[in-house]
């Protein structure tokens, strides 16, 4: 059987910021062969990213993706945010050789708790597929995290560094062809990432 999961058939996004380039596909969230829960698109340099060099991580993860382990229940705003603060910990872990807090449980403990206070984070203007939206963003060492979310009830995470985070705008993807792959085909793992990643790096 074949690994990977079925044609993508939910809306996601990539940023629409032209000068951070190459872009390929990074992840793909989901039980093997299922439908894909979430997707995540990279622009820009490669981890651990250099300081000053402008890059992107952004994540679409569908509003539904808790339907097979927790019932029709809507992901609570905190763990989206504690999601992305870890993602941003670890982003910081990678390029620093070091994890920000010791033990992983701790780090956990840590995104966990910043996580729940995401109503303090300071507030930047993302445009969201053509409409502009107000989204707690966190910056810590030269990086950043956000989130929000999008009409169709997607949660929408973006990481960065070497880029402003205001004024941020977030378009669906219609044609995978800049990222290095054809969303309307299966996504075969790790087949489709290697792919994705090698065609973007060879013309970036």
């Amino acid at each position: 059987m074949d690994l990977g999961h079925p044609p993508l058939h939910f809306p996601f996004y990539g940023v629409d910021t032209p000068a951070v380039r190459p872009r390929w596909l990074a992840a793909v969230e989901g039980r093997l062969g299922h439908p894909a829960t979430g997707v995540w698109l990279r622009h820009g340099s490669l981890p651990p990213h250099p300081a000053g060099e402008p890059w992107l991580l952004v994540g679409t993860l569908r509003g539904d993706r808790s339907v097979d382990v927790r019932g029709d229940v809507p992901i609570p705003t905190e763990d989206v945010a504690a999601d992305a603060v870890l993602r941003l910990l670890d982003v910081i872990a990678e390029r620093t050789g070091s994890s920000p807090d010791g033990e992983p449980d701790r780090v956990v403990d840590l995104a966990d708790r910043e996580g729940a206070r995401h109503a303090e984070w300071p507030r930047r203007t993302w445009t969201v597929a053509g409409t502009e939206v107000r989204v707690p963003v966190l910056e810590s060492e030269g990086g950043w995290a956000g989130f929000a979310r999008d009409l169709d009830g997607a949660d929408l995470v973006v990481l960065g560094g070497g880029v402003d985070p205001d004024r941020l705008v977030l378009t669906r993807v219609v044609d995978g062809g800049a990222y290095g792959f054809d969303p309307a085909e299966p996504i075969r793992s790790p087949q489709t990432l290697r792919r994705s990643r090698a065609r973007a790096l060879g013309a970036g």
